[in-house]
């Protein structure tokens, strides 16, 4: 829709950075190709939300997108919820619904995108506080499996603080 025939042979990436720099938004968007990992943290710390792209169904079966690894990952540095709907939620079990944005039925990815914008800032903090508190649950459940591994095969090293057969 006046986009021209490059808009048509774009990825559909390109296609929505032309779209929004078409539309007068171009002052507010900014397009990382292959950032280097500093930059591409930093660029999510500083984002209200990440938008799971799952380009087919595998990712709701036997993939995983790396959308929640890195929402998960960066818990700790800045809390960055994901957009997740319900089959996400359920494919995603890790995920819990206090710790994303979540997309109603019928609602698309830019709608929650809008709602989100508007939250208060103490709304938004909520939501990124529950992220940060699900990346040191997951981290500790994690340890804590490990660790039971490690005393059932008497492997326990002496250097694990707090982990001794009798607490077990």
């Amino acid at each position: 829709m006046g986009q021209g025939s490059d808009y048509l042979r774009a990825e559909p990436f390109t296609q929505l950075c032309l779209l929004l720099t078409t539309d007068g938004l171009q002052d507010h968007v900014t397009l990382y190709r292959t950032p280097p990992d500093p930059v591409f943290y930093d660029v999510i710390s500083r984002s209200y939300a990440l938008v799971p792209a799952l380009a087919n169904p595998q990712y709701y079966v036997s993939k995983l997108t790396s959308s929640a690894i890195t929402s998960l990952m960066t818990g700790e540095l800045t809390g960055v919820p994901i957009i997740a709907d319900d089959a996400f939620l359920e494919a995603y079990s890790m995920m819990e619904p206090a710790a994303v944005f979540e997309q109603d039925p019928g609602e698309t990815e830019l709608d929650v995108m809008f709602r989100v914008a508007q939250l208060a800032p103490e709304e938004v903090l909520a939501v990124r506080t529950a992220v940060e508190q699900l990346y040191h649950e997951m981290n500790a459940r994690a340890c804590r499996l490990v660790q039971g591994w490690l005393l059932e095969m008497d492997l326990v090293p002496g250097s694990i603080p707090a982990v001794s057969k009798a607490s077990s």
